[in-house]
């Protein structure tokens, strides 16, 4: 489908392809304003309201006639995108083959061949009111594609593609099932949709308050929410030199007491490490032993995930959780060599470490 709507107005269109050549205007032309929009009167929208079943019956069928003619369901890849296309151009086809009557008001297809000062003459009406029954069908052809042109270009497409319905049957099939605009108890049909879709919208916006009253309720039980702007500054700055360097708000003794702990440690870690790997490993069938399947398991040993049990507060994240294999040792100062050692924690402080984990990793 090519062309924008503002082309070929006084031309012949195709959906399927780009605008003829338009014809030398006479002196008398019609302007091309087909691209216009104008404010409709009370009897044009009523007329356009009554006129639903029809429009949607003429644009079902053009859809469909220039997606057959055209091969757009059999063109592979992209041919979903071609057919929405098709959707968007179809007011200017609507243009080409079908006269709004507003008297009637009737929705009449064009003969063959006749073009708009034809048109004129066989209505005995002058250009001003053909040109006003124009801009007054294409409004009410694009308002039409705004409600129903998602439906209708999926709907297209499947029919076309399956080849499950002509023209006629499927714009029948659409306008009094899917969308219902024609047929027996349309009206009642409408108004059930429209109530439910008013107690949908009933039951989100209950959603949304209870939500948002929820959200109040955190927000006063947090403590900082009532500090000056300086002051949150201030503890944001904390937070992240926390982050950045956890040594640096800690006493000069247990900085000297972590700094010992981290060289006595690393045989005793280097092994709890090897064996927390193996364990894994072994777990796994023979086909998921590989070296690249343990090489993730031996990056992400020493890492325990988010502790997702804190809330970040002003931007700052809190401190990762340890990894899995410290909830069975702990570092103990071994009195008489005076140096760190791994040591099993005791059965009761060992069931303290897992209740501890066991809320941090769902929040």
């Amino acid at each position: 489908p090519g062309g924008g709507e503002d082309s070929a107005a006084d031309g012949e269109y195709d959906l399927g392809g780009a605008a003829a050549p338009a014809p030398q205007a006479s002196d008398e032309g019609i302007p091309d304003k087909v691209g216009a929009e104008v404010h409709l009167t009370k009897k044009e929208r009523s007329a356009l309201k009554k006129l639903e079943c029809g429009m949607c019956k003429a644009i079902l069928t053009e859809m469909h006639i220039e997606v057959t003619k055209h091969s757009m369901t059999k063109r592979g890849y992209g041919s979903e995108s071609q057919v929405w296309e098709t959707t968007n151009a179809i007011c200017l086809a609507m243009l080409q083959k079908y006269r709004l009557d507003l008297a009637g008001p009737k929705l009449l297809p064009k003969k063959e061949g006749e073009d708009d000062e034809e048109a004129m003459l066989n209505m005995g009406a002058n250009a001003a009111e053909v040109m006003r029954s124009m801009l007054v069908l294409k409004m009410g052809c694009q308002r039409w594609v705004e409600d129903y042109g998602g439906d209708t270009s999926g709907y297209i497409f499947k029919v076309v593609k399956d080849g499950s319905n002509t023209a006629e049957g499927a714009a029948q099939d659409f306008c009094v099932r899917n969308v219902n605009l024609c047929g027996k108890g349309k009206k009642e049909k409408q108004q059930k949709i429209k109530e439910k879709e008013r107690e949908r919208l009933k039951t989100r916006e209950a959603m949304l308050k209870k939500q948002d009253e929820k959200e109040a309720k955190e927000k006063e039980k947090d403590p900082f929410s009532s500090l000056p702007e300086d002051s949150k500054f201030g503890l944001q700055r904390m937070l992240e030199m926390a982050r950045d360097d956890p040594l640096h708000y800690m006493e000069d003794d247990a900085k000297e007491r972590i700094h010992q702990a981290r060289a006595d440690l690393r045989c005793d870690v280097c092994r709890a490490v090897l064996d927390d790997v193996h364990a894994q490993v072994a777990k796994r069938p023979k086909s998921m032993q590989r070296e690249y399947d343990i090489l993730p398991l031996a990056e992400g040993a020493c890492e325990g995930g988010p502790d997702l049990s804190v809330p970040s507060y002003f931007g700052v994240e809190p401190p990762p959780l340890p990894p899995a294999w410290t909830d069975k040792v702990r570092p103990q100062l071994q009195k008489k060599t005076k140096r760190y050692g791994l040591k099993r924690y005791p059965k009761k402080a060992g069931k303290a470490r897992r209740e501890w984990r066991g809320p941090t990793a769902p929040g």
